[in-house]
């Protein structure tokens, strides 16, 4: 688990990300775009990191919890991942692996008279544990495909509760699948003030 955000001074000011993806020379539709971030110290991390997450907490009160998941710095939830009746005390809740790409999420877990907060972890998956998961996004009829930057915390310092502090740089590796299978890894730098674009052809 990440504890949280240290540093308080504002981070680069990224635009979309934007790209096209082809083969061929001709655009690919829906192609599942993942991305791993690059870390100093760590680099592109070769090991997984959050393949399962556990959420743990004790309930005070017996009635519905729900549960969401966040993409990093996003306003609303992408998914309501549990909803269901819970008793009092000692409760875990699992968030469905499938659900989980890589990246920096948030969860929270609510009910009517309580509000368990939100914590931040990070997943990191090897390539072929990708397929299957929920992309950060997928290629258009064009091709094309748009990212926010704002999701991928650039620039951010975190600490894991291990005591491993990472600064998230502006480098990405762009993971597409297409057809259930592992296409392309794609080394990227995103330059801040500027307009991204990429052009991903795959092999």
């Amino acid at each position: 688990m990440l504890s949280g955000c240290l540093n308080d001074e504002p981070a680069p000011v990224y635009y979309d990300i934007e790209g096209q993806i082809l083969e061929n020379g001709a655009p690919v539709e829906n192609a599942q775009i993942h991305f791993r971030n690059h870390l100093d110290p760590g680099g592109f991390l070769e090991e997984s990191i959050g393949d399962s997450v556990t959420i743990s907490f004790d309930s005070v009160f017996e009635g519905i919890y729900t549960a969401r998941l966040y993409r990093f710095r996003a306003d609303t939830a992408f998914i309501t991942f549990f909803r269901d009746s819970l008793g009092l005390g000692a409760q875990n809740i699992s968030i469905p692996d499938s659900i989980l790409s890589n990246g920096i999420y948030a969860y929270e877990v609510i009910s009517e008279v309580q509000n368990l907060g939100s914590r931040l972890f990070m997943v990191n998956k090897s390539d072929s544990a990708l397929i299957g998961t929920l992309p950060v996004t997928t290629s258009d009829n064009s091709g094309d495909f748009t990212i926010d930057p704002a999701n991928l915390a650039f620039g951010r310092n975190f600490n894991f509760s291990s005591g491993f502090g990472f600064e998230v740089t502006d480098s990405l590796e762009i993971i597409v699948i297409k057809n259930g299978e592992v296409q392309i890894n794609e080394n990227i730098r995103v330059l801040p003030d500027e307009e991204n674009y990429f052009e991903i052809t795959l092999d």
